[in-house]
């Protein structure tokens, strides 16, 4: 073995992984990787940093998961997306093909081993994801290496140059990206890689859901029904967020939807105490039964505070206007593509908007305002927040081109694995 690369993986291993690594599931992960490929089956690795690469792989997974041929592989980093991940495994339990190890991934360094007792057959990740010994493990035992959904970040660009100064081939990579223009650019970056240009596949998991509507929505709804509109439906919420609109809060019409990114009772009992102060009647969605509200001649600003999980896409579904948290906060701005989908008009912080192709496809059609200050939001509340059924209808009918990269990639896996068969690799 190169001096380097054994010498690199010594430092991982030994000094680098007990500072760092929080999580010992990595073993676990190895006892089920032992177990023997079934004759005739294909072995393939799904791998997410965290909660939100885990939900753009999920889409993914689930096609190959309908394929009887396939054994599969998940792994994720983060402590964030264990419930998320052990959510899948559940929904996938009746499929076709079978889940054979999920878990926490393999420390950096720990990867030839882990793959060795895998013997995946493609190794499948998303975005930026990028390991150098990751990918000269993939290398020398020649598995492919596809990132979905791949963004032209600097994490990636690392990797190649740790790469190169341990003298480490990069793997075979299939780059699917989700716009032309990082197409263009990662092909000047890994000029031997296979780049092509497939889409977002969450585009196409947001679209699933459509299609379903849990009771508890529907019937938080139906007690609110008699509420003034329009509705605006401020979601995944950080208390940053909230201090922007309170110059906003005074002039508001209809009714607004709290939803908190957090809803334990403290952070609930401090936007409550925010948004009576800003003079609002808070009906909490927790209080939702049988009977609905009974406004009578109440003359204040309405508003729910919504203090449970699992009813935000539904409320985007009756929504007239979102505006997205996160953006103000001290994470990132999260998903815009749920509410997008309704054809409602958004607005979101400037936060991590860079990081979403979504939110420049959504901000060249007019649908989504990055706003950058309380100003700048009164701004858009007072212009923007309504809009009429033909400029919806529009905005709906320019995400159909958003639709389907799900197929493209599965297409695309198929194609290499076909590929490896037919070159007798496998």
């Amino acid at each position: 073995m190169n001096a380097k690369k054994a010498f690199y993986r010594w430092v991982q291993i030994t000094l680098i992984k007990p500072l760092l690594s929080k999580t010992s599931g990595a073993q676990k992960l190895f006892q089920q990787l032992a177990v023997p490929i079934e004759e005739a089956k294909v072995r393939i690795w799904f791998h997410a940093a965290s909660v939100g690469e885990l939900e753009a792989l999920t889409p993914i997974i689930f096609e190959h998961s309908k394929h009887v041929k396939f054994e599969i592989v998940i792994t994720i980093f983060s402590e964030s997306a264990q419930d998320s991940l052990k959510h899948l495994v559940d929904s996938l339990q009746f499929s076709e093909a079978k889940v054979i190890a999920f878990g926490f991934s393999p420390w950096e360094g720990e990867w030839l081993t882990a793959l060795r007792l895998g013997k995946p057959k493609l190794f499948v990740t998303v975005k930026y994801e990028a390991w150098p010994d990751l990918w000269m493990s993939l290398h020398e035992l020649t598995i492919p290496l596809m990132i979905v959904a791949t963004s032209p970040r600097s994490s990636l660009l690392w990797a190649k140059r740790i790469c190169a100064w341990l003298g480490a081939p990069l793997p075979k990579m299939i780059l699917l990206t989700n716009t032309e223009a990082d197409a263009i650019t990662l092909q000047s970056w890994f000029n031997h890689a296979e780049v092509q240009c497939a889409g977002e596949p969450r585009w196409d998991q947001v679209r699933a859901k459509m299609a379903k509507q849990n009771l508890r929505s529907l019937g938080v709804v139906s007690w609110a029904k008699a509420l003034p509109k329009p509705w605006g439906v401020l979601g995944s919420l950080w208390p940053e967020d909230l201090k922007v609109w309170r110059s906003t809060l005074s002039g508001v019409d209809g009714t607004l939807w709290f939803v908190p990114h957090k809803v334990e009772t403290s952070a609930v009992v401090k936007f409550r105490n925010e948004l009576e102060r800003a003079g609002f009647l808070v009906f909490l969605s927790s209080e939702a039964g049988e009977n609905e509200i009974r406004l009578g001649e109440r003359l204040e600003k309405k508003c729910v505070l919504v203090d449970e999980m699992g009813i935000l896409f539904d409320l985007y579904r009756v929504a007239d206007w979102a505006f997205i948290g996160g953006g103000f906060g001290p994470a990132t701005v999260h998903s815009t593509i749920e509410p997008a989908i309704f054809g409602i008009p958004i607005a979101v912080g400037p936060k991590g908007c860079a990081k979403f192709s979504e939110i420049s496809v959504l901000a060249g059609n007019g649908q989504l305002t990055i706003v950058d200050s309380p100003r700048s939001l009164k701004t858009w509340y007072q212009t923007q927040r309504l809009s009429d059924p033909e400029r919806r209808a529009g905005w709906k009918m320019s995400l159909v081109n958003q639709y389907g990269a799900t197929s493209r990639v599965v297409s695309e896996s198929l194609r290499q694995i076909e590929y490896l068969q037919d070159e007798k690799k496998i």
